[in-house]
């Protein structure tokens, strides 16, 4: 969205004078809660407040303050707060409230992918609660889950986007440590986090007690990052197997500082615990019992935590139970949540999500209801099909998830600024629906950094324009191809810096020719490169044209050139022409052999016909050492550096690699002795043999090497001639 139009929907946008927040936020069936109000301008004098509220109570308590009475019934519920003068409405707000009688936190423990049977059986468990609306919170050990299918890793996503799991981190492998030092079995079979069951000696410790910090740390650590690399999120509640903890587990957990909940940890002012008891599901390890709930349950408890283990055998032969008891907790009208959601009510008094509702999120639910002024009975599907502006920034209760947004067919100015909203999926889907241009204020939004710079500006170019906070300011590009031909960058939709200069190619397709560029005034005509600053969303189009003759193209080559006269004109060579290839070697290098349509040929120049498209390239090697000598101390001064292996010797793959070019004749000529090693001794005993370059024992049969060799012997000759003289002129004694 430009500036000046997030600036014009703010501005159209009225500042809340009053807010209100309830505390707690949760509030116990038949129990007070405090309502504290937060003036944003005085309130006029004679002005009178009139409270709303769709389950339960909200007035003054007789002493200058207010207050919430709940309802006996739990459930979702919206107080409404209207300001009132002799002019009429002054100012007004809403805050969600959730009611309940116990919050139920399911903790199973000991998933696997690895183990058939504990994926078959969690898969059951999890589908089943998941067709009764129930949350679960679900312990990963994170070397039983690694090397999923893609099918699986699907299915966790989609489990986790239900809004009714929540993975935890249960240790990397759930091991024990015997005191004779051997580790106990991470098998399902043997898995369960209640030692009462078992009899492990004296002295034995656990992944998370009695084991050094910095292994403790490092199984965290690994567990976290397993978990992420292989399905893409980042647990945020931690659970130790055994429930066995100690004053390293609380130093290893803070270092990481990725946890904000704690399954009966120590107390934090950064991560949240929750403690154990008042109720247990299992009779014993993985057997769940009805009986053993209904005894052990205390209603009076604000949360209590059940622990079970349905990866193992004996929970799906007693099922039956499990079902009681989740009846049993529906009777006494439970409300279920999941650590995290506990975590962040707890310390930041957001309300959890309940997905099974038509609007899952319960400060987007109180959003609409103040959009509609309807604070009485369910939402009415025809009002919210109808509403067109929705404005809930920067109010007490925060918005996390859009869901359900899109029963709001005729939306089209939103400002959410200052919420939690992580997502924009839902948002996309109502516009993709209703299609058109919506504009929408999300600064504040905790949005990820792909979401705002790649997600955001595609969309704008579209018609959804989003205002949000973001670590770059990026604009769509889209770059199209007319004809054939390739862009660099590609054609299709690019994220590009805004106000930042950008170079675009066009190369034609063999047989095409670049014409223009279309989209892009600042364009050189003619000239396939094209500079641009995009500003805003831009589309620009490369024109390229059929040539009415055949051109040859040149494949690109390495260490050398490759030209061909007579230059090619601009539609390519008439059919028949003939035209002259050139290849021209870098210092250093030969030509080889020609490739493409003269593939095969060492003909250089070459002559081609042009009856067709064409294509030629070329292929050029090392240029051998000069002669032997050249070789040989070339060796011999890099011989340490040669000898990779530090054998005293330089095998052929060595020598070649030190000196480019050096072929097996050259390579054999060096070996003096024939063993296939050239050793320093072989080397100068070469060069001593060959003060001049002669190569006497073993011939130079280069052209180099000869060359060299005549000019030994012209030399020779020359000194010879010289003694004779001498010696005839020599004075007689």
């Amino acid at each position: 969205m430009s500036s000046i139009m997030a600036m014009a929907l703010a501005a159209s946008i009225f500042a809340t004078p009053v807010q209100i927040s309830v505390n707690p936020v949760a509030v116990r069936a038949g129990a007070t809660a405090d309502i504290v109000i937060t003036w944003g301008q005085t309130m006029p004098a004679g002005a009178t407040l009139q409270w709303t509220a769709t389950a339960g109570d909200a007035h003054s308590d007789g002493a200058g303050g207010y207050v919430y009475v709940a309802p006996a019934d739990p459930g979702r519920v919206f107080i409404h707060l209207a300001v009132n003068t002799a002019q009429g409405l002054w100012g007004e707000c809403a805050v969600p409230v959730q009611v309940y009688r116990q919050f139920i936190i399911l903790k199973s423990d000991d998933f696997g992918v690895t183990s058939a049977g504990n994926l078959q059986r969690y898969t059951a468990y999890i589908d089943s609660l998941g067709s009764r609306g129930v949350k679960t919170s679900v312990g990963m050990f994170a070397s039983g889950c690694v090397n999923p299918t893609a099918d699986l890793v699907a299915k966790v996503t989609a489990w986790r986007e239900s809004g009714l799991v929540e993975f935890f981190n249960h240790g990397y492998d759930h091991l024990y440590y015997l005191p004779t030092g051997m580790k106990g079995t991470a098998d399902a079979a043997s898995l369960g986090d209640d030692l009462r069951d078992k009899n492990y000696p004296a002295g034995t410790t656990y992944e998370f007690q009695g084991r050094p910090y910095a292994e403790q740390l490092d199984h965290l650590t690994r567990a976290q990052q397993t978990i992420l690399d292989t399905y893409g999120f980042q647990m945020r509640t931690f659970g130790a197997p055994f429930n066995k903890i100690d004053s390293n587990t609380k130093l290893a957990v803070q270092a990481l500082g990725q946890f904000n909940m704690w399954y009966f940890g120590p107390p934090d002012p950064n991560v949240y615990s929750v403690s154990r008891g008042g109720g247990e599901i299992e009779a014993s390890t993985g057997v769940p019992s009805l009986s053993t709930y209904t005894t052990t349950h205390d209603l009076s408890r604000d949360l209590v935590v059940l622990q079970h283990h349905p990866a193992g055998q004996a929970f799906r032969d007693n099922w039956s139970e499990f079902i009681g008891i989740l009846e049993q907790i529906h009777t006494d009208e439970g409300t279920y949540i999941l650590p995290g959601e506990y975590a962040d009510l707890m310390m930041h008094n957001m309300l959890p999500a309940d997905p099974t509702a038509a609007i899952a999120d319960p400060a987007l639910e109180c959003a609409l209801r103040a959009a509609l002024g309807q604070w009485t009975g369910t939402l009415d599907p025809a009002s919210l099909a109808g509403l067109t502006t929705l404005q809930w920034a920067n109010q007490a209760s925060k918005i996390r998830s859009l869901g359900g947004i899109g029963a709001c067919g005729a939306l089209r100015q939103l400002d959410l600024r200052g919420n939690d909203v992580t997502s924009i999926a839902p948002l996309v889907s109502l516009w993709q629906a209703i299609g058109g241009e919506m504009n929408v204020l999300l600064q504040g939004n905790p949005l990820s950094d792909d979401i705002t710079c790649n997600q955001i500006p595609l969309l704008d170019a579209k018609g959804l324009h989003i205002s949000a906070t973001s670590p770059c300011d990026n604009v769509l590009l889209t770059l199209v191809v007319d004809g054939q031909g390739a862009l660099d960058p590609a054609s299709g939709d690019h994220t590009v810096p805004r106000n930042t200069p950008l170079t675009v190619g066009a190369t034609p397709a063999p047989g095409w020719k670049f014409v223009s560029w279309e989209g892009a005034p600042e364009a050189v005509p003619g000239s396939p490169k094209l500079s641009v600053v995009p500003a805003a969303h831009r589309s620009i189009t490369a024109h390229f044209a059929k040539m009415s003759g055949f051109p040859v193209a040149v494949s690109a080559v390495t260490n050398g050139a490759v030209a061909v006269t007579p230059r090619q004109p601009e539609d390519g060579y008439t059919s028949g022409s003939t035209v002259t290839v050139t290849a021209t070697a870098n210092d250093g290098y030969v030509f080889k052999a020609w490739t493409g349509d003269l593939k095969g040929s060492t003909t250089n120049p070459a002559t081609l016909v042009v009856n067709a498209v064409k294509t030629v390239g070329a292929e050029f090697s090392a240029a051998p050492p000069a002669n032997i000598k050249t070789a040989a101390q070339r060796l011999l001064d890099g011989f340490a550096a040669a000898d990779t292996d530090n054998s005293g010797g330089l095998s052929f793959a060595e020598a070649s690699a030190a000196v480019r070019g050096l072929t097996r004749d050259q390579f054999s000529m060096l070996d003096v002795d024939a063993d296939g090693q050239l050793t320093q001794d072989d080397l100068n005993q070469l060069i001593a043999a060959n003060p001049g370059g002669c190569t006497c024992a073993k011939a130079d049969f280069t052209l180099d090497g000869l060359k060299g060799r005549l000019a030994d012997m012209f030399l020779f000759g020359l000194a010879l001639l010289a003694l004779l003289a001498f010696s005839v002129h020599k004075p007689r004694a």
